[in-house]
Formats: C-alpha cells, sequence, structure tokens
C-alpha cells in the first residue's frame, strides 16, 4: 500500500467547502468552494477526485511514470 500524499476533508460552513491537504512540509492546503446552487455532496465528489488524480499524478511522477514538461 502506498502511502497517501493528497487528502480531501469536507468543511461545512454556510455554503459548501472542503480542503485538500497535501504530505509537504508546511502548510499545503488547497481550499474548494462550491458553487451557490452546489450541494455539498456534489463538491466532497469533486474534492475526492480531485484528491486521488493529485495522488495517482505525485506518485506517478516519483515513480517516472508521468513525463515532466
Amino acid at each position: 500500500m502506498s502511502k497517501v500524499f493528497a487528502t480531501y476533508k469536507k468543511h461545512h460552513k454556510d455554503s459548501p467547502e472542503g480542503h485538500i491537504y497535501l504530505d509537504k512540509e508546511g502548510a499545503c492546503t488547497i481550499t474548494l468552494e462550491g458553487a451557490a446552487s452546489m450541494s455539498q455532496y456534489q463538491l466532497d465528489r469533486y474534492g475526492e477526485a480531485m484528491a486521488e488524480g493529485i495522488n495517482k499524478l505525485y506518485w506517478g511522477t516519483r515513480r517516472g511514470e508521468v513525463e515532466d514538461e
């Protein structure tokens, strides 16, 4: 099992919000805010997909599977 680099956590506020945390030194957080018509559930699905994509790209690059441009 590989180590997780990016994790998504929902953050309940007045409107849909979430954060993607990156496992790096210092504070590395990506904040996601939903559109006015977006539900927390929808934002959570997008946030989870983004974190998964970041993990695949990060670990693929580390293993040399992804070419740098």
